[in-house]
């Protein structure tokens, strides 16, 4: 992924809920995984999306002050749960109708759904005139699409 000019970011080494820990526990949480991608693949990441999404303004200082830059997504929808995948016609209408400029796309790679509708919802979001690309990272800096994740799920 590295060497294909993907972004990888932090998303924490244990997937904590970032405002339940102690600044310790956050820089630990940040860090150790910042360690390990550093010295096993020689990349430096710059992002951080918090698990869960869960974040506070202490947490958000607190990656700040680890060197990064939080990035968050504006679409999500139910999909981790692979014993209770969601309708696969139903979700390729509301992936494909959930694209707008800057989108930032959350979906997990355990969802059968997922990768079934993957491939027409790339082609419907490009017909309706979206590119896909890299983040223009100083548009969408802490860039957070207000959703309410129950309504989706």
């Amino acid at each position: 992924m590295i060497d294909e000019g993907h972004i990888i970011g932090n998303h924490g080494m244990k997937h904590a809920s970032l405002p339940k820990l102690s600044d310790e526990e956050t820089r630990e949480e940040i860090m150790s995984l910042h360690d390990y991608v550093k010295e096993t693949y020689g990349y430096e990441m710059k992002y951080f999306r918090p698990p869960c999404g869960e974040y506070s303004e202490k947490a958000l200082a607190q990656v700040q002050s680890c060197g990064y830059k939080t990035l968050v997504w504006s679409f999500a929808y139910c999909d981790w749960n692979v014993n209770d995948q969601p309708d696969r016609v139903q979700s390729l209408e509301r992936v494909s109708g959930a694209a707008h400029k800057g989108a930032i796309y959350l979906l997990h790679s355990v969802s059968e759904t997922n990768c079934q509708i993957l491939p027409e919802v790339i082609d419907n979001i490009r017909a309706a005139g979206f590119e896909f690309g890299l983040p223009d990272v100083s548009d969408i800096i802490f860039h957070f699409w207000n959703f309410d994740i129950s309504s989706f799920c």
